[in-house]
């Protein structure tokens, strides 16, 4: 977590949300957690892009023809998609179908 002292006698530092701490506080939570006095949830932070759904997306590798690749490019650029979203697009209906 990135803090930020607030200059000045005030001792405090300022948190990612707005909110302040003070130095001493901030010290007793930092020694409360190290003693396992407080617990938190688990979190779970994943790196990169956002998930498109509700779970975590699989690499699937295809070969296509780059006649194919072309056109799917193509088609993406005139609708402002990215050449994945527009072959999860077309993967989801035509499975609708």
């Amino acid at each position: 977590m990135k803090v930020k002292t607030i200059s000045g006698k005030s001792g405090k530092v300022a948190l990612p949300n707005g909110s302040t701490i003070s130095h001493a506080d901030l010290a007793k939570e930092a020694d409360q957690w190290a003693s396992g006095e407080i617990q938190a949830k688990t979190i779970r932070q994943l790196v990169g892009r956002p998930r498109l759904g509700t779970d975590i997306g699989k690499v699937m590798p295809i070969r296509i023809e780059p006649s194919l690749i072309s056109q799917i490019d193509h088609r993406a650029r005139r609708d402002g998609l990215s050449r994945s979203a527009l072959i999860r697009l077309a993967i989801t209906k035509y499975l609708a179908s």
